[in-house]
């Protein structure tokens, strides 16, 4: 079953844009379960009339398919086809293009399907299949494919295992956990054993839960702070991981039980009381831990602090199980929301609704963008709303973390109302956001009750904010490189504009002093330049780079009805950053506008001063082939007309140099060399390199370096 349609559905559109394709997902019984995404006017006709059906069927009942190849469904009219890793049976169909020497045939062929009239047109806008492109198509299908395959329920995105994980560590019913570390054991290859050591009394600890082939005989194992591996993470209060235990001696306390690992991790885990728990496992037949391993401890450990503080929370209020069964399908909805904007509905809607009072509202903070995000619902006017900015201010900008008294849901009483019940969500002590929830009576028992419910409320919906957040961010991260890689592929330019603004973009961000969200959007938009500004509005529409580079590109083309007022400092940067880039590092061709003095100055001087500078000096005096090659290098030099870089293209065709030796020296490309010369002999008048040497050693002569 595939669960990621929306993100599908994009690198679908991306790679379709991308080589000017349609591609479409069937699986392993020739049924389309990705409809087609692109506008590859050939394909979408022979689609659209059934054309390829016959072709579907054959490929997927009669090939073995474990390898990307082509096939022509028409003669001269190919498809690129690619499993989908990891999915058997899965298959992504992208296409079409037509061989140049088979248009006629083709014609024939599709004369049926459509008027004559519209033929030449389609065929015109349709791809060729070449022997230069051949090779090109395949590996962008197996990319593609690869990708597709990690998006796929069961596949490796970490979201949806996050989420996957959590669903079942909501499920999780009092007393078995146990259970849910053999469920964890049983999906997860490399992990041979877990348990969860928890304290006893004052000074020793106990292996509480243990899963595994042999791990039974650790349980009930106990051992004070400081004692044995597990007892270090104790004193710390730092994860660990440790590779070839047998070697050590604190080995020995799992010999005494006749247990023998070979690799092991450990966490702590905060309780609510304040108190740690430890979750630990490992290995009995590798004694290496590898990176993925590590990654799902992590997420392990972490869902756990969410397993057993609801257990904690449930033996605390053991006589609400109505309310605590709501509680567990009101954290199903939430780990299942995708986005932090779904899941700050929900938490509006069952706040208010649990409470049962006038009105209920969700901020979040948004580190990135340095706002808060507001979701209410009910009246929040007149001193509900000057409360909600306090609550805001109290919570949102305290200079130091908050005491963990503060991190629990509280009642606040506000004058000539009822009281307000103000529950914090965080997760490992951060705060990420705050339900605040009016009722309609003063404080009572009634009132107090709710508190531990919204507790329990409170922690679930921390983990969700923590993973949606990461999801998101992990997910636009990863549509950020998709584009970028793209740019490679169909533009070599672009691309080496966007790898320089980048780099010289962070260089001299670093030297400002301006927040690290807007170096990070300034960096994205140097990336991303060559994209339009709607595109990417649409492709990240909560995104601040979209902007960035709107304003940029209008400064770039010296738009003059862009006022100045609207300059933001971050597409002054990227302006400044894209044009250098563009002309290939010369200082004096950096986009210059009355408004943009200062931080062009600064620019430049950043440039200067980063520049390194190598010369010899000669110990013998000069001799006269010496004082003419200075000359003509002056002649160069001075010329008004030649840009920086066509004066050093210039003197290195003084030199002797042929274009490739010139492109190596230079670091530019044999086409960007070509353009240069072109632009020298306009300007120098004359029609070639022969005529070019001439024309500078005639100025030499001539003491001038006009021409």
């Amino acid at each position: 079953m595939i669960q990621s349609f929306d993100l599908i559905e994009e690198l679908q559109e991306m790679y379709a844009s991308q080589y000017g394709l349609t591609n479409f997902i069937t699986d392993e019984s020739g049924d389309i379960i990705m409809l087609a995404k692109g506008h590859n006017a050939l394909f979408n006709l022979l689609l659209e009339r059934g054309a390829v059906n016959e072709i579907i069927e054959t490929v997927t009942k009669e090939f073995e398919l474990s390898k990307t190849f082509f096939i022509d469904i028409l003669p001269g009219v190919y498809a690129c086809i690619a499993p989908v890793e990891g999915h058997p049976g899965y298959l992504l169909w992208s296409g079409v293009k037509i061989e140049p020497s088979s248009r006629d045939m083709i014609k024939n062929k599709i004369d049926h399907l459509i008027d004559d009239g519209d033929i030449d047109s389609i065929l015109s806008q349709t791809p060729l299949f070449t022997l230069e492109n051949k090779k090109e198509w395949l590996l962008s299908a197996k990319k593609a494919a690869k990708m597709i395959s990690r998006l796929i329920g069961g596949g490796d995105s970490l979201f949806s295992e996050h989420l996957k994980v959590l669903q079942e560590a909501v499920k999780t019913e009092e007393g078995d956990v146990s259970r849910f570390l053999y469920s964890f054991l049983e999906k997860n290859s490399g992990i041979d054993f877990l348990g969860i050591c928890e304290q006893r009394n004052d000074d020793l600890y106990e292996v509480s839960h243990a899963a595994g082939e042999e791990a039974k005989r650790i349980q009930g194992a106990s051992f004070s702070p400081g004692e044995s591996f597990l007892g270090r993470v104790l004193l710390t209060g730092e994860q660990a991981f440790w590779e070839e235990i047998e070697k050590d001696p604190k080995f020995t306390f799992f010999q005494h039980y006749h247990f023998y690992p070979k690799s092991l991790f450990c966490f702590p885990i905060q309780l609510r009381d304040g108190n740690l728990s430890l979750f630990f496992g490992g290995s009995r037949t590798s004694e290496v831990i590898t990176d993925k391993v590590k990654d799902l401890a992590r997420n392990m450990a972490m869902l756990l602090e969410v397993v057993l503080s609801a257990e904690s929370l449930r033996k605390e209020n053991s006589g609400h199980l109505s309310r605590q069964s709501a509680l567990a399908d009101i954290s199903m909805m939430l780990v299942s929301a995708p986005d932090l904007k779904k899941i700050s509905y929900i938490l509006v809607d069952i706040s208010m609704s649990l409470v049962k009072g006038p009105f209920s509202a969700v901020m979040l903070k948004d580190s990135q963008k340095q706002k808060m995000m507001l979701v209410s619902r009910g009246d929040i006017k007149g001193e509900k709303g000057s409360y909600l900015k306090r609550a805001a201010k109290d919570y949102f900008t305290a200079t130091s973390d908050l005491p963990p008294d503060r991190l629990v849901p509280s009642m606040k009483k506000l004058e000539g109302s009822s009281a307000i019940i103000e529950c914090p969500l965080y997760f490992r002590g951060e705060l990420l956001g705050l339900i605040c929830t009016g009722t309609n009576s003063p404080v009572d028992q009634e009132t107090e009750e709710l508190l531990p419910f919204l507790q329990t409320l409170s922690l679930i919906a921390g983990v969700s904010l923590q993973l949606a957040g990461e999801g998101q961010e992990n997910m636009m991260e990863r549509k950020i490189e998709v584009l970028h890689s793209s740019i490679k592929e169909f533009d070599a330019e672009a691309y080496r504009i966007a790898e320089e603004s980048v780099k010289i973009a962070r260089e001299f961000t670093a030297e400002l002093d301006i927040s690290k969200p807007l170096i990070k959007n300034i960096l994205i938009a140097c990336k991303l330049h060559c994209f339009s500004h709607e595109y990417l509005a649409e492709m990240f529409p909560e995104a601040e780079f979209p902007k960035i580079v709107k304003d940029g590109t209008r400064v770039l083309a010296e738009d003059a009805a862009f006022k100045n007022e609207e300059q933001g400092i971050g597409s002054q940067i990227f302006a400044l950053a894209v044009s250098y880039a563009k002309n290939e590092g010369d200082m004096e061709a950096v986009i210059a506008r009355p408004y943009m003095k200062r931080i062009r100055q600064e620019f430049l001087s950043h440039l200067e001063d980063s520049k390194v500078v190598e010369q010899e000096l000669p110990l013998e005096p000069e001799s006269s082939h010496t004082m003419e090659s200075k000359s003509v290098e002056s002649t160069i030099k001075n010329h008004k007309n030649l840009s920086s870089r066509e004066k050093e293209v210039l003197d290195l065709v003084i030199q002797g140099l042929n274009n490739k030796e010139i492109a190596r020296e230079l670091f530019i490309s044999e086409h960007t060399v070509k353009n240069h010369l072109t632009k020298i002999f306009q300007k120098l008048d004359v029609p070639d390199r022969t005529q070019a040497i001439s024309k500078v050693y005639q100025l030499t002569y001539n003491g001038s370096a006009n021409p």
